[in-house]
């Protein structure tokens, strides 16, 4: 007529229908559990085992997060120094379309100087000598080329200022042979005074000087070295001897 106990000898638990299907959960759990020297032999081993193996996990992790970090700042400076790259060839190209112009625009400048007192001088049959001579298609060859280096420079200039300073020494060039040549002809031809010819020629030609030195002086802050390249250059030798000690 005693209560019903399981195998243990704890209180069965009762399954009655309804609100009253509640197990003695409390007394249970104190009959069930078992006190064994194995568990806590098990129990102290793990964790001497954890206490060891920890620096190893810490030193892994370490090492990893150091590997990854490595990786993003080689991933950093490779793709800056593709963008300084890609500037800097924009750069070179720049440079060299406008060494061309101002090569060829001053020496235009400078041959113009002697040129328009001797065009001054000269008679109509000496200047239909005159265009078969080496100077006469030196200076057709040089304006051809002016020309060229100023078309390519309008889309390479990529700068407001330049582009427009470009564009009055193109001006410049186009009227050259009229405003800096043309007076000195009609001179030679006697339709004209020769010293006003000439000045009027010179008067030109100092515009077209003036307008090539305010191409050169808006270029130059478009070219100056950029001072984030040289840092660059300093990580490709330390990334190159890197590769060098682990070959």
């Amino acid at each position: 007529g005693g209560e019903p106990v399981n195998d243990l000898g704890a209180p069965a638990v009762r399954l009655l229908p309804g609100p009253d299907r509640v197990p003695d959960l409390p007394v249970q759990r104190q009959h069930l559990r078992v006190d064994h020297p194995v568990r806590e032999a098990c129990g102290g081993l793990g964790s001497r085992i954890m206490t060891d193996l920890a620096p190893l996990f810490l030193t892994g992790g370490f090492a990893l997060v150091g590997t990854l970090g490595g990786v993003a700042i080689t991933q950093h400076f490779s793709l800056r120094e593709a963008r300084l790259d890609r500037a800097e060839q924009h750069k070179a190209a720049l440079r060299e379309e406008l060494s061309k112009l101002t090569y060829e625009c001053q020496a235009l400048i400078d041959a113009s100087w002697l040129m328009i007192p001797i065009l001054a001088k000269m008679t109509s049959t000496d200047l239909r000598e005159w265009v078969d001579t080496d100077s006469a298609k030196e200076s057709g060859r040089r304006r051809v080329q002016i020309l060229t280096s100023l078309a390519r420079l309008c889309y390479l200039a990529g700068d407001l200022d330049l582009v427009v300073a470009l564009a009055q020494l193109e001006r410049c060039i186009n009227d050259f042979a009229e405003k800096a040549h043309g007076p000195a002809l009609e001179a030679g031809s006697g339709r004209r005074d020769l010293m006003d010819a000439i000045a009027e020629g010179f008067k030109h030609v100092k515009e077209t000087r003036q307008a090539l030195q305010q191409v050169v002086t808006t270029a130059a802050p478009l070219l100056a070295l950029d001072i984030r390249k040289a840092e660059m250059s300093s990580y490709r030798m330390w990334a190159r001897a890197r590769s060098n000690r682990k070959s």
